[in-house]
């Protein structure tokens, strides 16, 4: 059981498969200034969480707390944050690779790595966006600058995570005309809404999903 003093984690002690995964009780974070304390409603698993939890790529050696993504509810506000208050709903990603820490049922971060959560989207469907939206930012505008009425070419493989992204973010925020190898999967009506968060998050930092959700 867990107090106002601590959480619950899954945290890992050597490196390995799933079971090296622990569910323990660790000190609760406090926010610093500019930084928000968030309880964790859902959080992603991505690939470089699996990754990171066999090799330690980035991180090294354990202990450690994985998870990047994450949606949840604004408890407490440091020094200097305005754009947030306790109670807002919130959704985002921890810089990478080394602001881990979103399998927990609290993190801190900065205000400005988190953008409102849409009202449309529920705490899982939030907490799978970010990474997979803002590496689909990077490819479809920074990179190939896709420009409105442009045809893009996704070679039908929507159906992964930034894939899929991509093909909304040309779709409906770009006005681009994206075409498949088959048929086209079907396009979240919040989509327009998320991205324009998502946007908000990009601007801030500096540099098939299993999802987590918050009993």
């Amino acid at each position: 059981m867990t107090n106002e003093a601590t959480m619950r984690a899954v945290q890992q002690q050597t490196l390995g498969e799933p079971d090296v995964l622990a569910v323990v009780d660790l000190p609760r974070p406090t926010p610093r200034t500019n930084e928000v304390l968030i309880r964790v409603e859902a959080a992603s698993v991505n690939p470089t969480d699996w990754k990171h939890r066999a090799t330690g790529g980035f991180l090294g050696e354990p202990p450690f707390v994985l998870g990047w993504d994450l949606s949840g509810v604004v408890e407490e506000v440091g020094i200097g944050v305005a754009r947030f208050s306790p109670g807002d709903e919130v959704f985002g990603m921890l810089s990478y690779p080394f602001g881990h820490g979103a399998h927990a049922e609290y993190v801190t971060a900065p205000a400005a790595w988190f953008a409102p959560k849409p009202a449309s989207l529920d705490h899982v469907q939030a907490a799978a966006l970010p990474l997979v939206s803002l590496t689909a930012w990077q490819a479809v505008v920074e990179n190939a600058r896709i420009q409105p009425g442009q045809r893009v070419h996704d070679g039908g493989f929507a159906t992964a995570g930034v894939a899929n992204d991509a093909d909304e973010l040309a779709l409906l925020e770009l006005k681009a005309d994206v075409f498949e190898d088959r048929e086209r999967c079907s396009v979240l009506a919040s989509a327009g809404e998320a991205f324009g968060g998502l946007l908000h998050l990009y601007k801030g930092m500096t540099h098939d999903r299993l999802l987590i959700r918050r009993r």
